[in-house]
């Protein structure tokens, strides 16, 4: 049986609504986040220096587009597992 705090938690989620919920989990939670990771570590692996180069600020470009555009995604789908699992938590 769900704890009662945790089934409140995802009802306030909810309640919060589908675009927050897309840009805070999605865009800014996972698709920037990953952004920069991704970044700093193609870069490294590269065997690039860290140095804010023409190449560098290129991949960071790219990265900042598609993660976040990703993480639209990735927000959608967490949203719809986040009502799937609050709907059977009333049943």
């Amino acid at each position: 049986m769900m704890k009662e705090s945790k089934r409140l938690k995802w009802e306030k989620q909810l309640e919060k609504g589908r675009t927050y919920h897309i840009w805070m989990r999605g865009v800014l939670g996972w698709g920037l986040p990953l952004a920069f990771l991704y970044t700093l570590v193609m870069t490294s692996w590269s065997g690039q220096n860290l140095t804010m180069d023409r190449e560098f600020y290129g991949n960071l470009l790219t990265a900042l587009i598609l993660f976040p555009a990703g993480g639209i995604w990735y927000g959608a789908w967490t949203w719809k597992i986040l009502k799937m699992k609050v709907e059977q938590s009333r049943s």
